[in-house]
């Protein structure tokens, strides 16, 4: 009966380092949180970067030439997408800009250049964005400018 009598509890000591102990878990797992939702922030962006450039280079390489005429999309020189900036659906007034540069390709005979690949261009589609952290992204691919790239 006696031993019941001279249990009193928790200790100041206990209480605080039982504090102390839960106020470093917390401090962990709510940075490795942030962390996680930032990344996931980043990951989404760049997908969504990903897609806009990949329907525009879709876009590029089904183009029909017309018989002489080079489609506008595929003129030589630095292109902008007419909404920009642009949303991650293509729509007009969002975060993203697109633009595409076209140039000619070199032809090279026993490692001199001697002129350009007749009918094929060099496409290079960029897309940047200024949120959540700004970032850009580009790929290259090669379109047709005449009905028989032959």
């Amino acid at each position: 009966m006696n031993r019941l009598c001279n249990q009193r509890g928790l200790g100041l000591i206990e209480v605080l380092s039982a504090i102390a102990l839960f106020a470093v878990v917390a401090t962990g797992l709510s940075s490795s949180g942030i962390t996680s939702i930032k990344l996931n922030n980043q990951s989404r962006t760049a997908a969504a970067a990903t897609a806009l450039m990949l329907n525009k280079i879709e876009h590029l390489r089904t183009l029909v030439p017309v018989t002489n005429t080079v489609p506008a999309d595929l003129a030589l020189g630095a292109h902008d997408d007419p909404n920009n900036p642009i949303t991650a659906l293509g729509q007009p007034n969002g975060t993203f800009t697109r633009s595409w540069n076209v140039v000619s390709i070199p032809q090279y005979y026993n490692g001199t250049v001697v002129g350009v690949v007749p009918s094929i261009v060099q496409v290079a589609v960029t897309v940047s964005w200024t949120q959540p952290q700004p970032g850009r992204l580009t790929a290259v691919t090669y379109a047709c400018t005449t009905l028989d790239c032959g």
